[in-house]
């Protein structure tokens, strides 16, 4: 941006440096919505949260808590679902390749929503909760020291469907805690207890499971943002987008909900990524504009929907290409990484390939496309 050109942010104190890469993130996410104008910034900018520096307490949403940290985050009311839905006159869906995909409301005499309209209803809904698990990750990450999960089921102990509680429970499940609601008393005591005196205080010893639940917490918030991370350089590709500058990839990774003190090394991260990209012999090929190029292709197979990183054909093979941010462990080798990512996905893209050969008449190949390692991983029987 060229705000940061102008070298502003030397002066600034370090909650108008918050402030300042609040806006900086509204801005560019304005500017992917393609909605840039002031009347959008001005609205959005009428909600965001300026951080005082000397409230012990904040209370805020999780669009203001965008960009800042705290010690200790405090979040309620997880357990509580989202008002269904009215069903729109019409949907529409604008894709890559600029085609647009419209469908009605079914009318009084249908009994039942036509297959288009019932196909772009699901890809909405599955759009608003893969945004909910993002703002929902922002939130988590705002904590750095402690955060506290508050939710509730109902008497089946069942979790409501659509809340931020649903989209934890298979993640820890077995590590929240248990309170068991409160019981009256018949008669309330007004005497006292009477005190004790302890001898010595003991130190109460970190149970095993305690440490394990931890590791647990740890990992699985490693792996969605990981996930988080792979979907941005996904949008990068899918963008064409190969040397953006370091602005432009900070608010990107601020929008993900990437700590303060990690977005230098999550920016290295994603700018060499970006490099290994285009300095691959295989850049040219691979990313070649051709007329059968698709991208984040979606196909619709069994009532489910399947989306393909990249697709083309290229002298008349049909190629599947899915991208994988993956990087080799500490102690394996590249063709040890190699044979890993080919167990891994070859299910998945053996599947991809069945649903093609449905629609498709040409021969056809998958691969995996690596950048960490500048490798085409072709998948075979």
């Amino acid at each position: 941006f060229a705000i940061d050109q102008l070298g502003i942010s030397r002066s600034l104190s370090q909650a108008d440096t918050l402030i300042k890469d609040q806006f900086l993130s509204i801005v560019n996410t304005c500017e992917q919505q393609q909605s840039l104008d002031v009347e959008t910034i001005k609205a959005a900018l009428d909600e965001l949260y300026a951080p005082s520096e000397t409230a012990s307490v904040k209370l805020m949403t999780i669009h203001q808590s965008k960009g800042l940290e705290f010690d200790t985050v405090i979040m309620p009311g997880l357990g509580r679902g989202a008002r269904n839905d009215d069903s729109p006159m019409m949907h529409m869906k604008e894709f890559a390749d600029q085609s647009l995909l419209l469908a009605p409301i079914k009318s009084s005499l249908d009994t039942n929503e036509g297959q288009t309209y019932t196909y772009l209803k699901f890809i909405e809904a599955q759009q608003n909760k893969f945004e909910t698990m993002r703002l929902l990750y922002v939130a988590m990450t705002r904590a750095k020291q402690q955060l506290h999960l508050l939710g509730h089921v109902n008497q089946n102990h069942q979790v409501a469907k659509k809340s931020l509680l649903a989209l934890l429970m298979p993640f820890y499940q077995n590590v929240f805690d248990q309170i068991p609601a409160s019981q009256v008393p018949a008669e309330t005591s007004n005497q006292a207890p009477p005190l004790q005196r302890l001898k010595q205080i003991i130190t109460p010893s970190v149970k095993e499971q305690e440490l394990g639940e931890t590791l647990e917490y740890q990992q699985n918030f490693e792996r969605l943002f990981k996930s988080l991370l792979g979907t941005l350089i996904h949008q990068y590709y899918e963008q064409g987008l190969f040397d953006p500058s370091a602005d432009n990839i900070k608010a990107r990774l601020l929008e993900i909900g990437t700590p303060i003190n990690e977005i230098d090394q999550w920016q290295v991260f994603v700018l060499k990524l970006l490099n290994n990209t285009k300095g691959d012999p295989q850049f040219e090929w691979l990313f070649k504009d051709r007329s059968s190029t698709l991208v984040e292709a979606e196909f619709v197979t069994d009532n489910r929907i399947i989306a393909i990183d990249r697709l083309f054909i290229d002298n008349d093979i049909l190629w599947i290409i899915d991208f994988k941010t993956a990087e080799p462990l500490a102690d394996e080798s590249l063709d040890q990484f190699i044979h890993r990512q080919q167990s891994q996905h070859a299910k998945q893209l053996f599947f991809y390939q069945e649903t093609l050969s449905k629609v498709y008449n040409n021969p056809i190949k998958c691969a995996l496309y690596c950048p960490a390692v500048s490798q085409l991983i072709q998948i075979t029987h």
